[in-house]
């Protein structure tokens, strides 16, 4: 059985989804380019490979970040970006709702894969709610971060 690293109806093989990733981030440390990712791994797995492939140096963030608080402080150790997205608006989730409590706003950002844009102040609301602040203070946090992590 394949893990859920890519969602396929073939199954392939774990090791050359894995080499196949580990190109592509060295690929983005060799241009100096930052990674954005969606970890659909188990555990800490992908954060250790984004920290054994460099890729941190130049920046990181996990895309639709649905883990769990042991996942935020490592990410957050290491200076990667975790960014929420509309999960956050439709789940009853306690342990993810507990995870975006932990993490702070120096490290957040925002997002939404809806063809409508405007979805992400749903999720900035969400957020704040669980996080006891305004959407206006998540919105700047959120952009002043992924201008940072883009290095605009």
């Amino acid at each position: 059985m394949t893990p859920d690293w890519v969602r396929t109806d073939e199954i392939i093989d774990p090791e050359v989804q894995r080499a196949a990733l580990r190109g592509q981030l060295g690929l983005a440390r060799e241009l100096g380019l930052p990674v954005i990712v969606h970890d659909r791994t188990p555990g800490l797995e992908l954060l250790e490979i984004l920290e054994e492939e460099g890729v941190v140096e130049v920046g990181a963030a996990i895309h639709g970040f649905a883990k769990d608080a042991e996942y935020v402080v490592r990410a957050v150790e290491m200076g990667v970006y975790l960014s929420i997205g509309r999960s956050v608006t439709r789940e009853k989730n306690e342990v993810l709702m507990e995870a975006i409590r932990q993490v702070p706003l120096d490290w957040i950002l925002t997002e939404t894969d809806s063809s409508d844009p405007t979805r992400v102040l749903e999720v900035a609301e969400k957020a704040a709610e669980v996080k006891g602040l305004t959407r206006e203070e998540v919105g700047r946090a959120a952009t002043r971060n992924l201008k940072k992590l883009l290095k605009l």
